[in-house]
């Protein structure tokens, strides 16, 4: 505080020609924080925007005035991101055309050459960034853009080539390397789909492909749904399993009924099994039709082959001809066809018709199966 208290003339001065407390303590030899409660304490304000506003104008007027940058920033005293901040705010362009219009076809030049962007950027007062910009624009590129501490580019592709196969097995490099760090173009060998991954998610074996994954989840659903369908259908026959035990367990506790055969039966209601009800059904029916023939006249030389001879083969009621051969035997047992030749009673023998020749005639055996037991016109 003693400083800034022998130096007010010189406090004031600064203050008035637009210097910052930094530089007016960087010139007195003491801290900013003394200079400026100094500066509170004897009511001086510094009015930073008015301070600003100055630095503006002139990085404008030597902006226009054809200075480079660097130039300004040394000259005024600022940095030199505020030089381009206001030059871009302004519509100034900063690349190497605008800050050194006449040596334009001499920077390239250097650039073929061998030289850096940085030690022509210094040459001409430009930054390196100007000078890189201005060449990319012209498709010239710095040697030392494929060289680093790395290696040249082949050697760092070679290893980053071998990186992506270690860490990255199912991809395979297209293109897109420029540095370590840098993106790269991959192209998954399953799917053949291609995706711009970064050299660092490669190292850290974070490169997935999303096709692939998708697909194996649906695999995965696929194959759950598939093991919940057999656990259900184990589970089903299990219960079955258990309802059977249980209707077996039950069958023993009750009390079985069977046939006179020794055949068990089927239920409560049933006296016979199915082969021996068969049986005697067949038996009253033979009974019913021998009743039947004992109440009216019976002809025992009538016979199919004797019928056929008679009526020359044809059949009384469609008038076709019969045919004896319209069979076939199956294990023993002759099966009949349609055109097979039967004996069919004129008058029914249910309608008191007799088994004589006047009463019999050849008939195919459907053409007796439709005729049934009906009466044929004029016989009342």
């Amino acid at each position: 505080m003693a400083k800034a208290r022998y130096a007010h003339d010189q406090i004031v001065r600064a203050i008035n020609e637009g210097k910052t407390y930094t530089e007016i303590a960087s010139m007195l030899g003491c801290t900013r924080g003394t200079v400026s409660d100094y500066c509170r304490r004897i009511g001086i304000a510094y009015n930073l925007n008015d301070r600003l506003r100055q630095r503006r104008l002139q990085i404008q007027d030597r902006l226009e005035s054809g200075m480079s940058a660097i130039d300004i920033a040394q000259e005024i005293g600022c940095s030199l991101p505020l030089v381009y901040k206001v030059g871009r705010e302004c519509g100034h362009e900063f690349n190497g055309l605008s800050v050194m219009p006449e040596h334009g076809d001499e920077v390239i030049a250097l650039v073929r050459a061998g030289e850096t962007f940085t030690d022509v950027g210094k040459r001409f007062g430009c930054s390196k960034n100007a000078v890189a910009d201005y060449c990319h624009k012209r498709g010239v590129r710095s040697r030392w853009e494929d060289h680093n501490q790395w290696g040249e580019y082949d050697e760092r592709l070679r290893r980053a080539v071998k990186v992506i196969e270690k860490h990255a097995p199912m991809f395979e490099y297209v293109g897109g390397f420029t540095d370590t760090d840098s993106p790269v173009d991959l192209r998954c060998k399953v799917c053949g789909i291609v995706k711009r991954v970064s050299m660092a998610c490669v190292r850290h074996d974070k490169v997935e492909c999303v096709e692939c994954r998708r697909a194996e989840t649906e695999k995965r659903q696929l194959q759950r749904r598939e093991e919940k369908a057999v656990e259900r259908k184990e589970r089903r026959d299990a219960k079955t399993r258990e309802r059977l035990l249980e209707r077996i367990k039950s069958a023993e506790q009750t009390v079985l009924r069977f046939c006179s055969c020794g055949a068990p039966l089927a239920g409560k209601r049933f006296k016979h099994c199915a082969d021996c009800a068969r049986r005697i059904e067949n038996k009253h029916g033979e009974l019913r039709r021998r009743v039947k023939l004992k109440s009216a006249w019976v002809d025992s030389d009538i016979t199919v082959q004797g019928v056929f001879r008679r009526d020359g083969g044809r059949c009384w009621l469609c008038g076709e001809q019969c045919n004896p051969n319209d069979f076939v035997e199956r294990d023993g047992v002759i099966i009949c066809g349609d055109q097979y030749p039967s004996i069919d009673h004129v008058i029914p023998l249910s309608k008191g018709g007799e088994h004589s020749w006047a009463n019999v005639k050849l008939a195919h055996r459907r053409c007796n199966y439709l005729k049934s037991d009906s009466m044929p016109p004029g016989c009342a």
